[in-house]
């Protein structure tokens, strides 16, 4: 996960966090609740998790401008294979209808180090501000 999630110093994509029960993936700059996933995720439940939320992530902040900004998308994870940004909504029913997997909170915007902000500014575009965790009672 760690080697998918945080490639080198300079472009790290995410950040997964270890609960009690569950573990969860959070992508910089997705907008969705990401799912509960089992303590010990199998690859493949991350591989899903993982397109799900990064394919959302580019679709909101980068799809409408021009091709050099949208992220750079791995097409094989495991044993899936992504041919269209439309994948994510498969993804998405795999985990959320048959799996039937719970969602975590919603945590937006998410971007933990200024990922999304950067690669914005850098373009030419809206700048996009993270928040920091929500304060739990």
């Amino acid at each position: 996960m760690k080697k998918i999630l945080q490639l080198s110093k300079n472009y790290k994509i995410g950040e997964w966090y270890f609960y009690q029960n569950h573990a969860e993936i959070r992508i910089y700059g997705c907008e969705l609740c990401p799912y509960k996933l089992e303590k010990y995720v199998p690859m493949r439940l991350f591989d899903l998790e993982y397109f799900r939320q990064f394919i959302s992530s580019d679709l909101t902040h980068f799809y409408a401008s021009k091709k050099k900004t949208q992220l750079k998308l791995r097409n094989q994870l495991g044993p899936f294979v992504i041919n269209k940004k439309e994948g994510w909504q498969d993804a998405e029913k795999i985990l959320g209808e048959q799996l039937k997997l719970k969602r975590s909170f919603w945590w937006v915007p998410y971007d933990l180090n200024g990922f999304i902000y950067d690669r914005k500014v850098k373009n030419g575009l809206s700048a996009y501000n993270h928040y920091r965790i929500p304060e739990i009672e």
